[in-house]
């Protein structure tokens, strides 16, 4: 089994508490705190336990672990089931994607691996009322019934060409994926349901004689899936115990720098590892950290200039318009950057900068991340500073008052 265990922290504003609610009361998920007051939730999930679907994806597709076609069809089969259980239940997720929907292990199953292994798993979503503050360019609002298909579709053409059979021709290759995969793909559009692809996927599970439990080591697999390679005793298998000593050890030294850090060097790395299980090296891994906490400490910096310049200019808009010109109360430049520092600290707290830090994957190939943070918190900044400038103001007459009697 690999070892990839860090404690994960997700943070999403929401704005409809009794929402909110009933969602995690039917989709109970790692430590999920709610604050009413900044209409936030908070996931702590441990993620030797748990797997994020995108990571699990990207691990598939960059050749690191083994996963049969039959455990894929399964995985649609429940997300596709995920879906259905909630919508009946009246809960709605308009913001799903491949990074809030999780995976959570139950004690019988094994963690993926570079071989394949036995996964018993439920579905969990995040995310729920909580739009994309990272897309430019999303849509907005989409039920989860159709999102799932786009997700299906999604998982299909990046994992296939790692799925390995018994027969590996091109031409056998081609057939199944025309049989199993492409009426999935035909029945993912608007005008299907869910009901409809599920039962094409038990279709094609019971067709190509999938199995739950088989001798020999082999499980969770059809009947054209790959019963010979990659398992105990296999050469990947073999090489497990070095790809965890060097997995813990950049996990390990990447957890002083926080979450995203980690999250970008296994992004890093785990392709290196799937290209070359014997030849790989991170002799490099303590620099690569460091790199990577640098850029990130700098693009943070930048963002937290930002935050201040802005803060200060709003501040003093709302002071003139609301302040100097109706009162005749003196505030210092003391006063002033502590008020400032307060309402930065503030903003800086909130779930709407704090989202940003829930993977790297919001990350990744998006240029426009310090100008999309900077759009996510423009409405509590000016909330926040006409709030403190009203505290402020409601201090000076408390003051003034003491004063006269």
């Amino acid at each position: 089994m690999l070892k990839i265990k860090y404690i994960i922290t997700e943070v999403y504003p929401f704005n409809n508490f009794d929402e909110i609610v009933k969602a995690i009361s039917f989709d109970q998920f790692g430590s999920a705190n709610i604050d009413q007051l900044k209409q936030s939730v908070k996931y702590t999930i441990n993620s030797g336990q748990s797997i994020r679907l995108r990571d699990l994806i990207f691990w598939i597709q960059s050749n690191f672990i083994r996963i049969h076609l039959g455990q894929l069809l399964v995985l649609f089969l429940k997300l596709l089931e995920k879906v259905q259980f909630l919508e009946a239940n009246g809960i709605k997720h308009n913001y799903l994607d491949f990074n809030r929907i999780w995976l959570h292990l139950t004690q019988k199953s094994q963690y993926p691996s570079l071989i394949y292994q036995f996964l018993d798993y439920s579905i969990h979503f995040t995310g729920y009322d909580c739009p994309f503050y990272e897309k430019t360019n999303d849509s907005g609002i989409t039920e989860a019934s159709q999102k799932i298909k786009e997700i299906i579709k999604f998982i299909i053409t990046l994992c296939f060409d790692q799925i390995i059979f018994l027969r590996t021709n091109k031409n056998t290759r081609n057939s199944y994926y025309q049989e199993l995969l492409q009426p999935i793909v035909n029945l993912c559009q608007p005008n299907s349901t869910t009901q409809q692809i599920i039962q094409i996927i038990q279709k094609n599970l019971s067709a190509f004689n999938y199995q739950e439990n088989l001798q020999n080591n082999c499980f969770q697999c059809l009947n054209i899936d790959d019963k010979i390679n990659d398992y105990i005793e296999s050469p990947r298998y073999e090489i497990i115990p070095k790809i965890n000593k060097d997995l813990e050890q950049i996990i390990e030294f990447g957890n002083a720098f926080g979450q995203v850090v980690v999250e970008s060097i296994l992004l890093y790395y785990i392709p290196i590892f799937g290209k070359n299980l014997v030849s790989y090296s991170i002799t490099d891994y303590l620099v690569k950290v460091q790199q990577q906490y640098n850029i990130i400490s700098q693009r943070e910096k930048k963002i937290r200039d930002s935050i201040k310049e802005q803060v200060i200019k709003t501040f003093e808009y709302f002071l003139l318009e609301k302040y100097e010109n109706k009162y005749k109360f003196q505030i210092t430049k003391e006063e002033k950057d502590s008020i400032n520092k307060d309402i930065i600290d503030s903003i800086i707290e909130s779930a709407q900068f704090q989202y940003f830090n829930n993977s790297y994957w919001l990350h990744i190939n998006n240029e426009e991340i310090e100008n999309l943070i900077l759009v996510s918190i423009s409405e509590i900044l000016i909330q926040q500073v006409q709030d403190q400038i009203d505290l402020f103001l409601m201090y000076k007459i408390l003051v003034l008052i003491d004063e006269l009697i």
